[in-house]
């Protein structure tokens, strides 16, 4: 079965604190902004939670998956490999229509652009996800697979547990 993690980086692993000024001031030549205790909570699920696939889900991604790795490899994180996706960027410009979408959805909804990439790469398969994120915007189906993370603290020991419980249950 596989397991995917949908990965939000800003205030999930790159926590309001790994980007203090003062940090900066002590390291300029610092471009590592991933909190590192952070970091190591997010092992510990991929590790333990048998995470098969990471797909970025942040302002992080860029369309083309090698760039985005590129940048996870340049900050040394170490299960680059397992990233295997980035969601699809939904954009709305009011002056623009570029899509048709009905009442219910906000076009900008993260929560949205996690279900396509799940209805356009998991058909056949057998799957388990967990999203990761400081923001709120996901779809009501997705919130027994949703951890919410404080954007100042980022990821932390108390929802690992909560995210192995999630990666443990069958959908």
């Amino acid at each position: 079965m596989k397991k995917i993690l949908f990965l939000d980086v800003d205030g999930v692993i790159c926590s309001e604190w790994s980007w203090h000024p003062n940090r900066y001031k002590e390291n300029p030549k610092l471009i590592d902004p991933f909190d590192q205790e952070c970091l190591k909570q997010l092992y510990r699920i991929i590790e333990e939670g048998g995470i098969t696939d990471i797909v970025i889900s942040s302002c992080w991604r860029y369309g083309i998956l090698e760039k985005t790795k590129k940048e996870f490899s340049d900050r040394n994180f170490k299960y680059v490999d397992l990233i295997t996706g980035e969601t699809p960027h939904l954009r709305w410009y009011w002056n623009h229509k570029e899509f048709e979408l009905d009442d219910i959805h906000h076009p900008e909804n993260r929560g949205m652009e996690i279900e396509i990439w799940l209805s356009e790469h998991m058909k056949e398969e057998d799957y388990n996800y967990l999203i990761l994120d400081d923001d709120t915007d996901m779809l009501y189906t997705q919130r027994n697979n949703f951890i919410k993370t404080d954007s100042y603290k980022g990821l932390m020991e108390k929802h690992v547990k909560r995210a192995l419980k999630i990666l443990k249950r069958k959908i």
